[in-house]
């Protein structure tokens, strides 16, 4: 995945069954690489890798000086440092799953592929979607295509593609809108950051639970919330009488009460 512009590129290693355990090694990294990317697209400068065996290679590290792409590893548990990326295998992820279970006799490379057509024509970056910033253009199926295709053999399977890659659009939007809603739903709303001058008034509001505290304690206690006066109450405050300091004995004495 292009980490600018968003733009994914699937492609399967091998296929093996549910009791069998492969892992890939460098060479299959390396002509995954070079078949779907570097055939396809301009050589990266810069190359984002996890620590997994077969990135970390020797085979792996000439190969990428060879053609002059630096590698920038991340460093053994914390994949939290390319949180773009993290975000990006979920949305694959929800949005594969989601199409497979729309027709569950595909091909699961045919569902891969149409995830990642769904994804780079809906997601945008900067306003422009992952297919617009690679290629200038956006992907649609106009009339005049529809009727050639129906003329081609074999008229249904091809039918049947291209409805499967508008349906798998609209599932793309919708699981990448929950993935969006769930991250908004766990976030905190907060007030926006204040600048405040010397000697400006401002209303202050604090928990309860001072009692037993020395004035010192209290006047450096958290407070939750904080905003400038009103004009309101600024001419309340101008106009009321003046407090004197040298009567206060106990900590509601300097507590404001006006």
């Amino acid at each position: 995945m292009d980490v600018a512009t968003k733009l994914r590129v699937i492609h399967p290693l091998f296929t093996y069954g549910f009791l069998e355990m492969r892992a890939e090694s460098g060479q299959d990294f390396i002509r995954a690489l070079s078949e779907r990317w570097l055939g396809m697209f301009p050589k990266p400068k810069y190359l984002l890798l996890d620590s997994a065996k077969s990135f970390t290679s020797e085979l792996v590290h000439d190969f990428l000086s060879d053609i002059n792409v630096v590698p920038h590893y991340v460093a053994e548990k914390e994949s939290w440092a390319h949180g773009v990326i993290e975000a990006s295998m979920q949305d694959i992820k929800h949005t594969a799953s989601a199409i497979h279970l729309e027709d569950l006799s595909q091909d699961p490379v045919v569902t891969l592929q149409l995830t990642a057509s769904a994804l780079n024509a809906t997601e945008t970056t900067a306003g422009f979607s992952a297919n617009q910033w690679a290629f200038g253009s956006e992907y649609c199926v106009t009339d005049e295509d529809i009727r050639t295709y129906e003329t081609v053999e074999p008229r249904i399977e091809f039918t049947k593609l291209i409805t499967a890659r508008l349906k798998a659009e609209e599932i793309a939007k919708a699981s990448r809108g929950k993935r969006v809603l769930s991250r908004l739903a766990n976030t905190t709303v907060r007030q926006p950051l204040r600048t405040y001058n010397p000697m400006d008034l401002v209303k202050v509001w604090r928990k309860e639970g001072h009692i037993g505290l020395d004035p010192a304690e209290w006047c450096f206690m958290k407070f939750y919330h904080t905003r400038p006066v009103t004009e309101t109450e600024r001419f309340e405050f101008e106009t009321s009488k003046t407090e004197d300091p040298t009567k206060w004995k106990t900590l509601a004495d300097i507590v404001p009460t006006r």
